[in-house]
C-alpha cells in the first residue's frame, strides 16, 4: 500500500467504522483471520437452517448470503456487519426471529438483521424495500451498507441470468439506494458499485426497449 492509500484507509475507517489493517497489502486476507471463528460459526448456522429449504430451480439463497457477507469482509468492515451480511435473509426464511440471532451472534448484529427484515404486513414490494431502508437508516450507516451489499448481489445474479424484466424494477431499487448512500455519505466504494450498476440497468433497458 502507498502512503496515500494507507491514509485514504483510515479516513475511511473513521467515517464508516471498519476495522482496516493498516500495514498489510491483503486487507481481505487480514480481515478473514481476524474474524474468522465467529464469522465460521454463522456460515455453518447459515448453511444448518436454510439448506433444509433449498429446492432446485429456486434463489440459492445461502450461496447469496456467503457472497454476501464476503463482499463486506473484502471492504474491512467489522465482524458483527459481516455476520449481518452472512444472516441478512435467515429471519425471512426460518424461524429465527433478529431477537434470536442477536442473542446468539450479538446485539448490534441482531438490530442490523432486525432493520433489513422485510415488513410483510406492506402489500407492496417496493414500498416494502423503502420501509427496510428507512429502517436501516435509523439503524446507522453499517445497516445501509449491509442493504446495499444485498441489492448488488440481488442485481449481479438477475443480470446475468439476463431476467430483463426483473432488472427493470430491481433499477428502481438501485435508484433508491444510490440516492440513500449519497445522502448519508455512505461508503464510496458502495456508491460507485451501485451507480456502476444503476448504468448497466440502463444500457440494458436502452438495448432490449425495457422501461
Amino acid at each position: 500500500m502507498t502512503f496515500e492509500s494507507l491514509k485514504r484507509a483510515e479516513l475511511l475507517k473513521t467515517e464508516c467504522g471498519r476495522v482496516m489493517p493498516k500495514h498489510s497489502d491483503t486487507p481481505f486476507l487480514m480481515n478473514i483471520i481476524a474474524c474468522e471463528e465467529r464469522v465460521e460459526e454463522a456460515v455453518l448456522f447459515l448453511v444448518k437452517v436454510l439448506a433444509p429449504r433449498s429446492r432446485p430451480g429456486k434463489k440459492a439463497v445461502i450461496l447469496h448470503s456467503l457472497r454476501v457477507g464476503f463482499y463486506l469482509m473484502s471492504l474491512g468492515y467489522r465482524e458483527e456487519v459481516v455476520i449481518a451480511g452472512i444472516l441478512h435473509d435467515v429471519s425471512e426464511k426460518t424461524d429465527h426471529t433478529p431477537v434470536d440471532l442477536g442473542r446468539r451472534f450479538g446485539t448490534k448484529t441482531g438490530r442490523m438483521i432486525a432493520a433489513m427484515t422485510k415488513n410483510r404486513t406492506i402489500p407492496h414490494a417496493f414500498e416494502r424495500y423503502q420501509d427496510s431502508v428507512q429502517r436501516c437508516l435509523k439503524y446507522g450507516n453499517d445497516a445501509v451498507v449491509v442493504r446495499a451489499a444485498d441489492l448488488l448481489d440481488n442485481f449481479d445474479r438477475i443480470y446475468n441470468r439476463g431476467n430483463d424484466e426483473r432488472i427493470s424494477r430491481i433499477a428502481d431499487k438501485l435508484r433508491l439506494m444510490l440516492k440513500t448512500c449519497r445522502a448519508s455519505a455512505i461508503d464510496p466504494r458502495v456508491v460507485d458499485a451501485l451507480a456502476r450498476r444503476l448504468k448497466q440497468c440502463s444500457r440494458r433497458s436502452m438495448a432490449y426497449g425495457i422501461g
